[in-house]
């Protein structure tokens, strides 16, 4: 159990080092959901492997041995797990999931609170809305339905191909619920500590696959023409709902440097590498919890009275 847990927590720490570096050499859609997936599988796997480590403390519990029908004496004889890492393991349990808590509450709260504002200014005026500031700014408000604002002083200084570019844009982090790649993201951070750069990772690559499907509907050279220019409006620093997903969000000129160059494709290689890490991740805790399984069959009683000779 201590080696395939050790094996799942090194596939996770790679797959946190690998997996930023791919997704921006990978097709942005690719990448995005890359870096969910193995994201939360990774996160899934640390908790998982902090509670096996803590299980020490679970099978040299009286009470709990009563409960179970096993033997703590058995149990103490086969588990090589020392008491001291035990309760580190469960110290730092506690902590990551009460941090998971705090951290879905309060984004949950957020994405709960945009959803309504989407769907009250959907009802009330459609699916797009134009606030009368001057200040240049785009954003999407997700939800079920979802709803694109602009600011009329964006429109006034975008000419026809680049307030496409920027709806565009905008639409399709709503069609696609990019908020919801985002939010796994972060909740898999806050689960596995090695996973701090998926974050960064993750909104850039969702900033490019919305730039990638807006290219699609306005052409790739004008798309890299007009986004540019937004890019120089769009720099500033405007106030926008929690939860709110911007054009302006990040890295602006990078972005407009890629929609110049030819589209990225998947390259399977790649992706192969950082998936490999996560399944090894994934691997590794399956075999970590059936070598649990198998300790606390072994240290029943009457198992282990079987096979005394």
């Amino acid at each position: 159990m201590i080696a395939a847990s050790t094996l799942a927590f090194v596939f996770a720490a790679l797959f946190g080092l690998l997996a930023p570096p791919v997704a921006r050499r990978v097709r942005p859609s690719a990448a995005v959901w890359l870096l969910t997936v193995g994201g939360v599988v990774a996160g899934l796997c640390m908790v998982c492997v902090l509670g096996l480590l803590a299980l020490p403390l679970v099978g040299t519990s009286v009470e709990f041995a009563e409960a179970g029908h096993w033997s703590v004496h058995n149990f103490e004889q086969r588990d090589p797990t020392n008491n001291g890492l035990a309760w580190l393991s469960f110290a730092v349990l506690l902590v990551t999931l009460g941090r998971i808590g705090i951290v879905a509450w309060r984004h949950g709260r957020a994405l709960r609170a945009t959803g309504r504002a989407s769907r009250d200014l959907h009802r009330l005026v459609g699916g797009l809305v134009i606030l009368p500031e001057d200040e240049p700014d785009a954003y999407a408000l997700p939800g079920r339905r979802g709803c694109v604002v602009v600011t009329s002083g964006l429109l006034r200084r975008l000419d026809p191909a680049g307030w496409r570019l920027v709806l565009a844009h905008e639409i399709a982090h709503v069609h696609r619920r990019h908020h919801r790649h985002l939010f796994a993201v972060r909740l898999s951070m806050t689960a596995n500590v090695l996973l701090a750069r998926l974050g960064p990772a993750q909104e850039f690559c969702v900033e490019r696959w919305a730039d990638e499907s807006a290219a699609a509907v306005v052409g790739r050279r004008v798309a890299a023409r007009a986004f540019g220019k937004a890019a120089d409006l769009l720099g500033g620093t405007a106030e926008r709902p929690a939860g709110a997903l911007a054009v302006a969000s990040c890295a602006l000129d990078t972005r407009a440097a890629a929609l110049s160059r030819p589209p990225l494709g998947l390259r399977p290689a790649l992706l192969l590498a950082a998936v490999g890490c996560a399944v090894g991740a994934f691997t590794a805790t399956a075999v970590a919890l059936n070598d649990a399984g198998a300790l606390f069959a072994r240290v029943h009683p009457a198992t282990s009275h079987a096979e005394r000779p």
